[in-house]
């Protein structure tokens, strides 16, 4: 219970839960020929008026499979287009601070491109596990390293944002430990001030992390949460 929300009164549903749902997305795209459904009960229900709910979900055929079963009522999730009232990009006052954790990442990397496009007054900090070599050795360094470099890339990557006019720095921290977290914030606060909003993206995206489900193992499971989960935690 609390993976989905279902009538309209209901709290929010429990971010810890969400990758439940995600999982089962997973594996319908790489293993189609099981037969998998998430079904979030009811929490205020006793057992015995879910179970034959359950029982029947179980038994149905039809390609829907996230459920929430809610007061003897059976929901279907449905994805719609989002409708926004205001579709202009709201005005960034001079000086406002983003935080990117994997900001040189590919994700990070992209998503700091697409703010810096729409509200180019911000300034951005590019957090990271590791540093980037010293400024004044980047051009050396790109010069001397293949194209599939990981350090090169991120080079790359923090010139094309500055390319496009912003203001970066780069800051070390691994997301998952609070007292990095604690002390990267000050120092971005002491280079930039307030930070106005977070975009989280720090993940692991090596070779080992691509995996079919078969394949994954306990550990693969938490060398992801790390990041994403405690990290969002921490950055909270």
């Amino acid at each position: 219970p609390g993976a989905l929300r279902g009538a309209g009164s209901e709290p929010a549903p429990q971010p810890y839960l969400l990758p439940i749902v995600s999982f089962v997305l997973s594996v319908r795209q790489e293993l189609p020929h099981l037969q998998i459904r998430c079904v979030d009960l009811d929490a205020s229900a006793a057992p015995a008026e879910m179970w034959p709910m359950l029982a029947s979900e179980l038994q149905r055929s039809e390609a829907q499979y996230v459920i929430a079963l809610r007061g003897g009522y059976r929901w279907e999730r449905e994805v719609v287009p989002a409708v926004f009232e205001n579709s202009h990009v709201a005005p960034v006052h001079a000086g406002a601070v983003y935080l990117v954790s994997g900001g040189t990442g590919g994700v990070g990397a992209a998503l700091a491109q697409a703010l810096i496009r729409a509200r180019p007054q911000a300034r951005l900090a590019l957090v990271g596990r590791s540093m980037l070599p010293p400024r004044d050795t980047w051009e050396q360094v790109c010069l001397s390293s293949t194209e599939d470099d990981p350090v090169r890339q991120r080079i790359e990557r923090v010139s094309a944002l500055e390319g496009l006019g912003a203001e970066v720095a780069v800051f070390c921290a691994d997301v998952a430990d609070p007292s990095q977290v604690k002390d990267m914030v000050i120092a971005v606060e002491d280079r930039f001030g307030p930070v106005t909003g977070v975009l989280h993206a720090a993940g692991d995206m090596t070779g080992n992390s691509f995996k079919s489900v078969l394949d994954l193992e306990v550990e693969d499971f938490e060398r992801q949460f790390r990041p994403k989960v405690l990290g969002a935690l921490n950055l909270e």
